[in-house]
Parts: C-alpha cells; structure tokens; sequence
C-alpha cells in the first residue's frame, strides 16, 4: 500500500511539471551554449543545445543569404560580431553575422593604397597597405618622369579614379617640390608622371610617396 502510495505521489508530481505553460517558466537571464531545447527528429522528441542550432544555421545559411546588399556603409565597431551603420540606420547584428573582405564590405569601392619609390631608370617600387583588385598591380618604367601601374581589366573606364597630391615634396628633403600626375591609361594601366618645378619630367621624385586607386563597382 505504501509502494503503491508513492507511485501515485510521483505521477501526480510529473502530470504538474507536464502541465506548467511556458509563459509560466522562469525566463532565462544568461543564455549559454549548452541550453537545451526540445526538437521532433525522425518522429521522436529529442533534445537540442543552443550551440548545435548555431552551428547548423551557420552551415546552411539559415539566417543570411549568400550575398547581402547593404548600400553604403561604415563599420562603427567590431569584426566578426560589432555594430553596422548603414546610411542613417543602425543595425546591431551579433553571432550569426560575419564579416568577410571587412574593409570592402563597408565602402562603395575597391581600393589600392601603397607607398611608392624610385630611382635611376628603374621601375618604381612599392610598399602596398591594401590591395583589393584581385590581382598584383605591377609598376614599370616608360621613360624619363613615366611610369605604369598595371593590371589586367582592373580599371574600367569612368569608374577608376587615383588620388594623389598635384605638388608633391620630397621625402628626403621638404623643400624639393614636384608634380606628380596620376590618371587612368586604360582598362588595364594607369600612369604615373613625375615633374620638377620647371615642369620637366625628371626621375627619382617619388620619395616613399601614397598613392590610392579605387574602382567603383
């Protein structure tokens, strides 16, 4: 009679769990990776952690399409998980956002930026900080003052531009002052001229000097 008694008691206490709302429970504060939660698979109920969701929505795509129009934007903070704002809006996207090509994501543009040397009859050199055209740009020596930066089909037209100082100074001496010119040749080039105060051009001009290149989609 007490055995049976007992029994009675536990499934009396499991109906009550069973029969708890869920707006009833108490609300989670911190979730955690390892929460559980209930899934039907194969006809069955099983149990499922917040982790194994995330790492299937990742795999799939659930939450993003493949590519993600955004307009123009600008990074305000963070790499993979951070704050986007785009135009006026603000848009908060944690965890299942990634960031890929992060400076390019965010500017309306591809850049080349890189810190150009020469001298003598030799090709200019350079120092690149960022390279987004798909491909190495390759510098070489026209003549006296001329150069080319190239690269395949990485320039269509009235959509490249180069940004650079008209009047240049010399890096090795301030004083030295020259004209550098920067401008699209081509789909494939563009040219770089150096000339002195006279307007002659001249060779080793290009002192550690910045150049940037962007093409617009």
């Amino acid at each position: 009679m007490k055995k049976l008694l007992t029994l009675v008691l536990i499934a009396i206490a499991f109906q009550s769990v069973a029969q708890v709302k869920i707006s009833n429970l108490t609300a989670v504060s911190t979730p955690v990776g390892t929460d559980v939660l209930p899934v039907v698979n194969g006809g069955s109920t099983k149990k499922i952690t917040l982790n194994q969701i995330r790492d299937y929505a990742d795999s799939v795509n659930l939450f993003l399409a493949d590519t993600v129009t955004m307009g123009t934007a600008m990074i305000v903070s963070g790499n993979d998980t951070g704050v986007i704002r785009v135009e006026t809006d603000t848009v908060r996207l944690k965890g299942l956002f990634k960031f890929t090509n992060q400076p390019y994501c965010c500017r309306p543009y591809r850049s080349y930026v890189a810190i150009v040397t020469q001298s003598g009859t030799s090709a200019p050199t350079a120092t690149v900080l960022e390279n987004q055209l798909g491909g190495t740009v390759v510098f070489t020596y026209l003549g006296v003052g001329q150069y080319a930066m190239t690269l395949v089909g990485a320039f269509p037209i009235n959509k490249s531009y180069c940004v650079q100082h008209q009047m240049a100074g010399s890096e090795d001496n301030a004083d030295t002052k020259f004209l550098l010119y920067c401008k699209r040749n081509s789909d494939d080039a563009f040219l770089l001229e150096t000339l002195d105060d006279s307007a002659a051009n001249t060779n080793a001009l290009l002192k550690e000097q910045f150049i940037e290149i962007r093409v617009y989609p």
